[in-house]
């Protein structure tokens, strides 16, 4: 596995070692990941490693991410499955971004290597570990401070998943493209009023003018509840764990 210690990357390998598995995580940035590769000779592959924080979308960094993913296949054995990290923001709906680009090109190769390919397309994640400048971090943070949460009208409907769910979700791929989501919608001003519920400070929310982003992003969860998957976290429940891994 790449990204083995990150946001996803870290309950996906305890996920993947409670069933049994024998994970090895490797480092696409160390001198000797390919040699490492060539004698693990994995069974599968989980590719999480990419730029994703800060502004990830625009970011220079997916350039370097796209090639050594491309070096990455390129040194997998032949029949080794291959499991990616896509996004919603491959969709129609979205804007042209780097990221979304470099993740759908590499989708695109992968899948001619004649190699078995499983592709995560993940929507709207959320738990411990995540960039603090992203929505549920951003509220949180700021009400255990005391201070306001700034925020749109909030009409914008999201599909929500708490990080633990993403990463069984994602051990249940097959080969093919899966969206990794509840296939259920919550808007942005649900959230943060669940967050602010859970923290006694609703009178820190506010909520600003409209905004031009899609009114709705909700994954088409048929595939991934077909291989037998369901959330396991519900959304208070996900919500109170990650105020209190803030609190922590």
């Amino acid at each position: 596995m790449t990204g083995g210690s990150g946001f996803i990357g870290a309950p996906l390998v305890r996920v993947l070692r409670e069933r049994g598995w024998d994970v090895h995580s490797v480092s696409l940035r160390s001198p000797d990941w390919r040699a490492r590769v060539r004698d693990l000779r994995p069974e599968v592959c989980y590719h999480l490693a990419w730029v994703a924080r800060g502004r990830y979308l625009v970011s220079p960094e997916n350039l370097p991410c796209l090639s050594l993913s491309l070096e990455l296949l390129r040194e997998l054995p032949e029949g080794t499955r291959f499991v990616g990290a896509g996004t919603c923001y491959e969709l129609p709906w979205a804007p042209p971004t780097l990221y979304a680009t470099c993740k759908n090109a590499l989708r695109e190769v992968a899948e001619r290597t004649g190699r078995p390919v499983s592709w995560a397309r993940i929507f709207y994640q959320y738990g411990p570990g995540e960039d603090s400048a992203r929505l549920v971090p951003t509220v949180i943070r700021s009400l255990l401070e005391g201070k306001t949460a700034k925020l749109s009208e909030g009409s914008q409907v999201r599909d929500f998943l708490y990080v633990d769910d993403v990463a069984r979700a994602i051990a249940a791929v097959e080969p093919g493209i899966t969206e990794i989501g509840s296939g259920e919608g919550v808007s942005v001003r649900e959230i943060a009023l669940r967050i602010a519920k859970l923290l006694g400070r609703p009178d820190l929310l506010e909520f600003g003018a409209p905004t031009s982003e899609p009114l709705r992003i909700v994954a088409d969860s048929g595939r991934l509840r077909a291989t037998g998957w369901t959330p396991a976290v519900g959304l208070d429940e996900g919500l109170a764990r990650t105020i209190e891994w803030w609190r922590r």
